[in-house]
């Protein structure tokens, strides 16, 4: 009869990293291991090393089973359509119908010159080009010019409406002086006209 090995601390310390705490292994010795403190004795240690020299494994690897799990993450993932939701839910209903109107009248006014309405697909240039007629034809349904104050709305509204969902534009017809050079140049002329017929 061989002469039993017995481990020393060192040994015994490197075999409870391995075996404890992040593998389940199918012994009742290692089960009750797992849920004691990192303190056990070696006397333990010995006993569950027992267990694994016992088994007809030779392989001490496959007593051994990685459990993969998924740790929960505490920020949210949203898709595309959630981001544009809540985009979408910090407009006021006022500002929504407000976007909607001068989308609309800019739409009017094409379908009525026999032009594509989905200005949506217009380039920078070409809604410049636009525009420029826009501001200086539009008016309101008795056929006048309308307010300064409106004329103001329906140019920011438009213009809203392209930046946002779901047109998503890069560019604005407010701030981009030299892409739309000559439809602001226009929107600036009726303004002052505006102001010199007192339509404030």
């Amino acid at each position: 009869m061989e002469d039993e090995y017995v481990y020393d601390s060192e040994e015994l310390e490197l075999l409870r990293q391995l075996i404890m705490p992040y593998f389940e292994l199918k012994s009742d010795v290692l089960v009750e291991m797992e849920t004691e403190e990192a303190s056990q004795s070696d006397e333990e240690l010995a006993g569950a090393i027992q267990v694994i020299e016992e088994s007809e494994i030779d392989d001490v690897s496959v007593l051994v089973v990685v459990v993969e799990k998924e740790i929960p993450s505490r920020f949210a993932k949203l898709d595309d359509d959630a981001l544009e939701k809540i985009i979408g839910e910090t407009e006021s209903a006022s500002t929504k119908r407000q976007t909607k109107y001068g989308a609309k009248i800019f739409k009017q006014w094409l379908t009525e010159i026999k032009q594509d309405a989905n200005f949506e697909q217009f380039s920078p240039e070409k809604l410049d080009q636009i525009l420029r007629n826009v501001y200086a034809e539009v008016r309101n349904t008795d056929g006048q010019l309308y307010a300064k104050r409106t004329f103001v709305g329906i140019r920011a509204s438009t213009n809203r409406y392209l930046r946002a969902p779901p047109c998503n534009k890069s560019f604005s017809l407010l701030e981009d002086k030299h892409e739309f050079h000559k439809s602001n140049q226009m929107f600036t002329a009726m303004i002052k006209k505006l102001r010199g017929k007192a339509l404030m």
